[in-house]
């Protein structure tokens, strides 16, 4: 989600211009970088994590009976790396601090930014891109474990950056003027958003690993690259004159279509934390959230304070202001969902046409906010108090849950109960 990799340095200055901010903020999201949580305060262990174990069921590889974990109705979860989740102590601890904060999901990446899948796939389309050595060898112990833990397992994607099926299917991938593969400023080659052989060996890659006991399947990196050099791009699928927010919301269609609605598969995507704050502007990358929502289960919106620009919301320093950060870019949200509610209501009163213009269509029931809150120092320092406030937010504002991110899976903790008293 990560929260990607740029070449701009600093913070975006200032949210005059409608375009500009966004756009700058676009790049503060790529940096991430690693954080330094360190230290940990003990809670109490909550008594709400039982196993909730869905019938079993027949997966679709070899023919194996798996069992998945309902979905919690309000998602307490938190990132996992793939080489974390393969280490038995590590994720011994991770789970241990998720029973320990009252927390019930988890999140962890199947296929990385490298392309690579981090386990050995199953169906049989899926052999050519087998790794010659799995991240995880033993996956199947991993989402036991977990789902004995009573944490509903989500399995997280990358899409558009892969640059392991670009190796394999160069004319899938985005190109530069003059020949060859375009590659952004970090060497980071990317498929053509508009190639629909790479979303269907996405749809490949989320039925394996849910029939392997993963619950729930996140796409992250849905959308155009921005941080290379853009004048040299040439798209061999796109064909560059449909907007590029449609080309992505016929991608969340067609993975709503092909897993929710075909194969009883939940779906979520992960969005830039910008979403929520314009309705018909893609940042560049083309996302709308009034696009992924009708085509989820749940949409995170990577809403970390630190990833906004200086002076949002009259703050010096967003990071320093997390529950206020939050609130607001979930506030925002709800109103689209108020939005097309109303207009709905007026098509069912006949006060408006079934045919004018919608925000999103009626009859289809709209993603959760289930954000990604910040759990590492870049900023601030991100210790119980500023994880207590975004929690809090979340919950104000009537959010289905929440996921921690640290990409050095490394977290601090913090008092879910207290997250729960009135600001």
């Amino acid at each position: 989600m990560r929260p990607l990799g740029s070449p701009i340095s600093k913070k975006i200055a200032s949210l005059e211009a409608r375009w500009k901010t966004p756009i700058l903020a676009i790049g503060w999201f790529l940096i991430i970088g690693t954080s330094t949580l360190t230290g940990l305060y003990l809670t109490e262990t909550p008594a709400d994590l039982a196993q909730v174990w869905l019938p079993a069921s027949a997966g679709e590889s070899g023919g194996s009976s798996v069992r998945h974990v309902q979905m919690p109705e309000e998602v307490r979860g938190f990132y996992m790396t793939a080489h974390s989740a393969a280490s038995p102590k590590i994720r011994a601890d991770l789970f241990a601090y998720a029973r320990r904060n009252g927390l019930n999901a988890v999140v962890i990446d199947v296929k990385d930014g490298d392309g690579l899948l981090s386990f050995m796939p199953q169906r049989e389309t899926l052999r050519a891109h087998a790794p010659e050595k799995s991240t995880i060898p033993d996956i199947d112990a991993v989402l036991t474990e977990a789902g004995e833990a009573g944490l509903y397992r989500i399995a997280r994607v990358f899409v558009f950056q892969d640059p392991m099926y670009v190796k394999r299917f160069p004319d899938e991938a985005i190109h530069r003027s003059g020949g060859g593969v375009w590659a952004d400023y970090k060497g980071v080659t990317w498929v053509d958003p508009a190639s629909k052989a790479a979303w269907r060996y996405n749809v490949e890659v989320a039925k394996d690993v849910y029939a392997r006991g993963f619950d729930e399947i996140q796409f992250d990196y849905v959308r155009f690259p921005s941080d290379g050099n853009m004048a040299s791009v040439v798209y061999l699928h796109h064909d560059g004159a449909k907007p590029k927010h449609e080309v992505i919301r016929e991608f969340f269609s067609f993975m709503n279509r092909e897993l929710e609605k075909k194969a009883g598969i939940p779906i979520s995507f992960d969005l830039f934390g910008y979403v929520t704050w314009y309705v018909d502007y893609d940042l560049g990358i083309g996302q709308l959230l009034v696009d992924a929502l009708p085509n989820a289960t749940a949409v995170s919106a990577m809403v970390y304070p630190s990833h906004y620009g200086d002076g949002t919301l009259g703050f010096d320093n967003p990071a320093e202001h997390p529950y206020e950060i939050v609130s607001d870019s979930l506030m925002k949200a709800n109103k689209l969902y108020a939005t097309r509610e109303k207009q709905c209501a007026e098509v069912a009163s006949g006060v408006r046409s079934a045919t004018s213009a919608l925000l999103m269509p009626c009859g289809v029931e709209l993603a959760q906010q289930r954000p990604w809150i910040q759990a590492f120092d870049i900023g601030a320092t991100y210790a119980a108090d500023e994880i207590d406030a975004q929690i809090r937010a979340v919950r104000d504002r009537g959010g289905g849950g929440f996921l921690l991110w640290n990409a050095r899976n490394v977290y601090r903790d913090f008092n879910l109960s207290r997250s729960s008293d009135a600001r």
